[in-house]
């Protein structure tokens, strides 16, 4: 029998998985290098609202998080909330602490809300989790529980000796002599900065402050940083609209007075650590005026600070971050997105790539992308996120492709699409990422979104002079519903918005496809809520020989999109003319292809062909306009 070399064995075992499923590892590169996780540590909960995580590494390098929830902030009904990340996945989130005070005699109960849990795990294994409880910050009071088990089971709380809250918000450090160093403030004789010391885990207290300010600088909720001297900078949140520090030689028992560094703050909570290898981290809106962007910041001195990553960019709150570095190196960073969950992102500190803030603006070639509003509404306004490649000049003409969201018509961000844009922009092209009206957003009926989709597809031809982009050579794309609405753009005559210039064609060049929902007839998606009007609505019937050129990719577990649509789609297709390559996935369900999925294996599978397809169209070319 005749051997097979390494090499040899290693084509025969990749074309066997060529033939037995599509998804094969491409090599495409990651969007986000630094990026090593995105995720929502819970998708639903018994509360609507929250804020004010934190975040821990247990003895067995188990990632837990705290934060508090309720119907909203304030409410006598927020309570402090714990969840574990248990091989590769967030536990359902437990009620862990309350604000009960006592049972009345109807019954009823007396109870305060609960504020900004704090974890700390300490070198014996146990694990401490801070929080504050009553009707307001001016009048809280701190509390504290523990457990032995990783957070599996806790004690009962207690509340702290009087005058001391405890870490305010933020993680305390263990210094060097053995001391639990919190950052604390008090609001209820204005903002007011001090810190308190433990050297055993909590049972007794020494607190030092308040801190003396150069000038009114309102400061509360620091995060300390451990310089290689040994020196202690905090910094943290003030209402002078910028960050705050201050400073201790003598492991913090004395400190400068407070001051501003060079970095926008909204009045918003702040974290910041320092990494292993000396660098400094800070979380934070960089922005004096509102909770977006939320931003991450490196620095080698706390005092100059170079711009690395735009976490968050859209409309909306993403705010009152928490950051760790686990044992691994790796960064942990969870905030609060839209007071509805809670975001939990890990990166790779090796892979930050930064430039240096000047004179607190940040740094425009980091990670950022520009928003535009393409349509006004009463319901809010619509935007589009646009990634243009490095070297972009006013006068190029690239390629562009605009992405629609998935959610059925009902949910969902333009932030499904935005590593693909990143992608995409990396390869030379223009990339948007379209928001666009849903039920849950606007309260819309379908056709909405399909009007909303012809409205961006035409302001980006419009406009496409200003974006450097070539008029002939827009594409777009999309999944599940985002599918429908990216082919509705491009197959349906009708569902024209009022008020625009009809002569502005809203037709795309080529359609890129995600399991996209373009059958819409009885036996197809959504028919239950637009059957009275199907058959102008429904992409699948209505192909011609106008329709542009597509690539689908589909699962063959999809239970939303039977294979035989695609099928049936393609050949519709083929039959007037028109290529439609279809990509079929074994055994994989509806959503297969966003990132973050099984480790990105079909993600960039599906990415490397959408990037043959493109190519192979034109779309990575830039034929720079005349001067003149």
């Amino acid at each position: 029998m005749k051997r097979i070399g390494k090499y040899n064995l290693m084509i025969v075992l990749l074309s066997w998985l060529s033939l037995s499923s599509t998804v094969v590892s491409a090599p495409v590169p990651n969007p986000l290098p630094e990026e090593i996780t995105r995720e929502f540590i819970y998708e639903k909960a018994p509360f609507p609202s929250c804020h004010a995580s934190t975040l821990a590494e247990t003895s067995d390098g188990t990632i837990v998080a705290a934060w508090f929830g309720g119907t909203y902030e304030k409410h006598p009904d927020v309570g402090i909330w714990f969840s574990r990340r248990v091989a590769g996945k967030w536990t359902t989130p437990v009620e862990l602490a309350n604000g009960i005070q006592y049972k009345k005699s109807d019954g009823s109960y007396h109870r305060h809300p609960c504020w900004n849990p704090v974890l700390h795990a300490t070198p014996s294994g146990k694990l401490l989790l801070f929080y504050k409880c009553g009707p307001t910050p001016r009048t809280w009071w701190g509390m504290l529980m523990e457990s032995s088990d990783g957070g599996k089971t806790w004690t009962k709380p207690h509340r702290l000796p009087e005058g001391i809250d405890g870490p305010v918000k933020n993680k305390p450090v263990l210094l060097s002599n053995g001391d639990l160093l919190c950052g604390s403030s008090t609001e209820y004789d204005g903002w007011r900065l001090h810190f308190e010391i433990t050297k055993d885990d909590g049972k007794t207290w020494r607190r030092i402050g308040p801190i003396p300010s150069k000038g009114k600088i309102s400061a509360i909720q620091p995060s300390i940083l451990i310089h290689k001297d040994g020196t202690l900078q905090a910094v943290g949140r003030t209402r002078q609209k910028k960050v705050f520090t201050t400073w201790s030689k003598n492991q913090g028992r004395t400190w400068s007075p407070v001051e501003l560094l060079d970095l926008p703050n909204p009045s918003a909570g702040t974290d910041a650590l320092t990494l292993r290898d000396g660098r400094h981290l800070l979380v934070y809106n960089h922005t004096p005026n509102r909770r977006s962007p939320l931003n991450v910041a490196l620095s080698k001195d706390g005092k100059q600070w170079t711009g690395a990553r735009v976490l968050e960019n859209e409309a909306g709150e993403y705010s009152y971050p928490a950051v760790i570095q686990s044992r691994d190196g790796k960064i942990h960073i969870s905030y609060t997105w839209k007071r509805k969950k809670i975001r939990y992102v890990v990166l790779d500190p090796k892979k930050l790539a930064s430039k240096r803030i000047k004179e607190g603006a940040w740094p425009q070639d980091v990670r950022k992308w520009d928003k535009v509003v393409y349509k006004k509404d009463k319901g809010g306004d619509l935007s589009l996120s646009i990634f243009k490649p490095q070297g972009w000049k006013a006068n190029d003409r690239r390629g562009a492709i605009v992405f629609f969201f998935g959610g059925g018509w009902v949910s969902g961000s333009p932030e499904q699409f935005y590593p693909h844009c990143h992608h995409l922009a990396g390869k030379g092209m223009v990339a948007i990422s379209a928001q666009y009206r849903t039920r849950n957003s606007h309260g819309t009926l379908p056709d909405k979104c399909v009007i909303d989709g012809k409205s961006a597809m035409r302001w980006v031809r419009k406009n496409a002079v200003a974006l450097g982009i070539d008029s002939k050579r827009i594409a777009a794309g999309g999944g599940s519903a985002g599918g429908h609405v990216a082919t509705a753009t491009g197959l349906l005559t009708q569902f024209e918005p009022d008020g625009e210039e009809l002569s502005i064609s809203s037709q795309p060049n080529a359609l890129v496809l995600f399991n996209p929902v373009y059958d819409n007839g009885p036996d197809g998606y959504g028919y239950d809520r637009v059957k009275d009007f199907y058959k102008e609505f429904s992409p699948f019937h209505n192909i011609t020989g106008k329709a542009p050129p597509s690539i689908v990719f589909l699962g063959t577990k999809d239970r939303l999109v039977p294979v035989k649509t695609a099928e049936a789609f393609r050949d519709k297709m083929a039959q007037v003319g028109v290529k439609s390559d279809l990509h079929l996935y074994k055994n994989e369900s509806h959503g297969f292809f966003n990132y973050g999925r099984r480790g990105n294996i079909a993600y960039r599978d599906t990415v490397q062909k959408m990037t043959d397809f493109l190519e192979k169209l034109g779309y990575f070319e830039n034929r720079p306009q005349e001067a003149g």
